[in-house]
């Protein structure tokens, strides 16, 4: 796997498990957001700064947009209330649904497949199913819409 490559996929993890543990945080803000991140444990002995500054765009992207990424996983998690979906998920769905919606860094095939295997990773059995089909449902959404 190419640096770039691994400091990517680093970075996604590295926020969605910020993510999730903001979920059990009282974070009122950003500066309470950024003490949360980077107490965050390195990935590693040797820890990646460019996976540490992306994970941090991503967490900040986030956090900021959180209430429009939340309405569309709700959206497109069909047959699936919003507050049934696992933390561990929804850390990854909010992480690839902000850069599908915002960043735009990368292909959305390479940020939904990220996803999976992090959900595959961290997640619990049907996860990587579910995950799939949410990342899968907003894709067709914003192709709709050429976005």
């Amino acid at each position: 796997m190419s640096g770039i490559i691994k400091s990517r996929v680093a970075g996604r993890m590295e926020a969605a498990q910020c993510l999730y543990s903001q979920e059990f945080t009282d974070v009122d803000g950003e500066d309470a957001l950024r003490a949360l991140f980077d107490s965050m444990p390195d990935h590693g002995d040797h820890p990646d700064p460019e996976a540490e500054s992306f994970a941090w765009q991503l967490v900040l992207g986030v956090w900021r947009n959180k209430a429009a990424i939340d309405a569309v996983i709700e959206q497109n998690a069909t047959n699936w209330r919003f507050d049934r979906i696992g933390r561990v998920e929804l850390g990854v769905l909010r992480v690839a649904v902000y850069e599908l919606l915002y960043a735009k860094e990368f292909s959305r095939h390479v940020i939904i497949n990220d996803a999976v295997e992090i959900v595959r990773q961290f997640g619990i059995g049907h996860s990587t199913g579910f995950v799939t089909g949410v990342l899968s449902a907003v894709d067709k959404s914003l192709i709709q819409k050429n976005l």
